[in-house]
């Protein structure tokens, strides 16, 4: 799963800065909330720590700030010193070349802006990953990476700080005004008396975001690139209706993450989009739990149905992905032995996930993948639906060919070229 990156710099020495870092990772939790990480000069020491550890009585941090929202299989931390200088970076994944260029990085001493430049523009030539890194000075770099696997943007609050996110959620719900999307290869720096952004030697104006960004990990309110994330879903669900020929009843979407797949089906189908299940605890992704049993826990605790809206009915059900099959085998459980409908007819509103993750950001393996291992008939019985339908590769570059976006697709299709 993708991490959620945060970073702030403040220009000014009396902001306190940490609620920014609590909140502004709530908002982003849904990348991975196993996790949250928090590193920043805390009292003169430049470290890392729990965000649950941190403690405002006791730390104080001030300046600056990195920090992170991951699972347990995303993310990496990387700490170079040297001189009594030091630097530490959270990035995608771990990579040698990454530890290379921060080991260049703390060395830069004086005209760091355009040293740095000339450094980015070496290690474009390598595969470096989208990073956050800060030095015991106060400075934070980000990088995305050249191939724009995933998204980076900034927001601003005046000329009192600047702050770097994920998503824009989480600009937005700080409070912030939205600046910019970081281009692929674009490089910021940041520093209590600097900001610079500049492109690096392989920048471009597109990249091939993760397709995974703009079906699930994404958050409904946020822009990707320019692309509003719940109207780009909103036309995959009237893509999706179109290869749909059964009758039914109502519409509802399982779980919260479909709704706007299943709003999209129903307009152009005609038929009511219900509300069916109600989440018990937060917003849990069962798709990113390591073991059966952490998947159907969690299946249970974000779904209980809501059985006056589907008793005896003939419903669509639209879930935005499929990788096992087991959150849909439970929910097809309850419809039938809770609630009593009359027929469960199966729309996922992505293609089929048939492949692994050639840059590791999920977890999938590939003989978990329920797409890759049986066919569709297996998977109907299996799953104990009516009938199932899927969207097309072709369907969603359709609707991205509308935005104008370019995408990563290796997890659905395997003939695609890795970039």
């Amino acid at each position: 799963m993708p991490l959620g990156f945060l970073g702030l710099v403040a220009f000014e020495n009396d902001w306190d800065i940490f609620p920014y870092a609590s909140y502004g990772l709530l908002a982003l939790q849904h990348r991975g909330g196993e996790r949250q990480i928090i590193c920043g000069d805390f009292k003169g020491s430049l470290k890392c720590m729990n965000l649950n550890e941190y403690e405002s009585d006791k730390n104080e941090i001030k300046m600056s700030f990195i920090a992170a929202t991951m699972n347990g299989t995303s993310g990496s931390i990387e700490e170079v010193q040297l001189d009594g200088e030091k630097i530490i970076a959270i990035s995608e994944y771990e990579k040698d070349t990454l530890r290379d260029l921060l080991s260049e990085i703390i060395k830069l001493k004086d005209e760091k802006v355009t040293k740095l430049k000339k450094l980015i523009d070496e290690y474009s030539e390598h595969e470096v990953p989208s990073f956050m890194a800060i030095t015991n000075r106060n400075e934070v770099i980000v990088w995305r990476s050249p191939n724009g696997i995933t998204p980076l943007s900034i927001g601003n609050y005046g000329f009192d700080m600047v702050l770097f996110s994920s998503e824009t959620s989480a600009i937005d719900v700080l409070d912030c005004d939205f600046r910019k999307h970081l281009i692929p290869g674009e490089v910021a720096y940041a520093s209590p008396k600097i900001f610079k952004i500049f492109k690096g030697k392989n920048s471009k104006e597109k990249g091939s975001i993760c397709l995974f960004e703009l079906l699930y990990t994404a958050r409904h309110d946020s822009i990707i690139d320019g692309v509003p994330v719940y109207d780009f879903r909103k036309e995959l669900g009237k893509e999706l209706a179109l290869n749909f020929s059964h009758d039914v009843d109502i519409v509802v979407g399982v779980p919260e993450t479909a709704y706007p797949y299943a709003i999209g089906f129903s307009q152009a189908i005609r038929k009511p989009f219900e509300l069916s299940f109600i989440p018990t605890a937060g917003r849990m992704r069962s798709m990113l739990k390591a073991s059966g049993i952490e998947r159907l826990i969690a299946v249970h605790l974000k779904m209980n149905p809501v059985k006056s809206a589907m008793e005896g009915k003939r419903i669509a059900l639209i879930d935005d992905s499929m990788v096992t099959g087991s959150t849909i085998k439970t929910v097809s459980q309850i419809l039938r032995n809770r609630v009593g409908v009359e027929e469960i007819h199966l729309l996922i509103a992505s293609p089929k996930i048939v492949s692994s993750c050639p840059y590791r950001i999920f977890p999938l393996e590939e003989r978990n993948l329920i797409a890759s291992n049986l066919e569709d008939t297996n998977i109907t019985r299996y799953l104990d639906v009516d009938s199932l339908t899927w969207l097309s590769n072709e369907s969603v570059k359709k609707v991205a060919d509308k935005y104008g976006i370019s995408f990563c697709d290796r997890c659905f299709n395997k003939n695609s070229e890795v970039l």
